[in-house]
Order: C-alpha cells, then structure tokens, then sequence
C-alpha cells in the first residue's frame, strides 16, 4: 500500500491531467484500470529523473593515472559527484585521458567548472566543461 500511494502522490502532482487527457483521447477509459499502474511508475520516473541527472561534465586532458576515485574526490570539493567515470581503451584498459561525471545540483557544477577549468593537475591543465549530448555532436566521418 506505501509504494502505490507513493507512486498516486506522485501522478497526482505532476502529471494527472496530462496522463488522462492521453488515456481518454487514445486508449478509452475502459481500459485505464488495466494500464494505470504502468503509466504511475513511468510518472514517477518523470518525476525522480530531472533531480538525478543535474549537471553532466566533461574533464579533458586528464593525467594517464587518474582513476575514477580520484576523479570523484576532486570534483567532491564542489558539491556531490552521483557518478564518475575515467575512459578507457577496451583492451588495454589503460586511460583514454578524459572523463565524464555528473552532479545533481546544477550550481554545484557551475561553479566546479568555473574553478577547474584550465587548472593544472598533475602537471596537466584540464578542461573541464559541460558535456553536450550525444545528439549535439557533429556526425564522425568514417575512413574505410
């Protein structure tokens, strides 16, 4: 009974009328009750995604010794880092000099960016931005 009033709490505050209006117009209201509880934990995932997925950032020029951990310290000094994560070369697994993280709270990762951008680390001066999606990317030319 928790976890369902959880999810009523939330198709009641963000999203009732949308969620109807859909179910009226394409579905019928006869075939609400067979559906309803699919469609409240989708809401709640419209709901808990904008607050779990803040700031997306993107370290460059990173030292061949950075781990994820320390990754994830540094950027700690700002505000909470969720994930952090180094790439790496598939098979030699060794570091591919950049990295991703992301941090729930967008001021938290202005100001991280602001203050690390063009720094030395390591002997190494990164740059530290705000990731762009995959979709914003100019499409790769292929060579073969």
């Amino acid at each position: 009974m928790g976890k369902n009033r959880s999810y009523m709490l939330c198709f009641e505050s963000c999203c009732k009328s949308t969620v109807v209006n859909f179910f009226e117009k394409h579905i019928g209201r006869e075939n609400m009750r067979k559906t309803i509880f699919y469609i409240l934990s989708l809401c709640s995932l419209l709901c808990i995604l904008p607050a779990a997925y803040g700031m997306n950032i993107y370290v460059g020029n990173l030292p061949h010794s950075m781990t994820d951990s320390e990754l994830k310290k540094l950027f700690a000094e700002y505000g909470e880092v969720s994930i952090a994560s180094v790439i790496t070369y598939k098979k030699s697994g060794q570091s591919r000099d950049f990295g991703f993280l992301e941090m729930p709270n967008q001021a938290e990762g202005q100001k991280a960016i602001n203050s690390l951008n063009g720094s030395s680390l390591k002997g190494r001066n990164i740059k530290v931005n705000q990731a762009k999606p995959r979709n914003d990317r100019p499409q790769r030319r292929y060579r073969y």
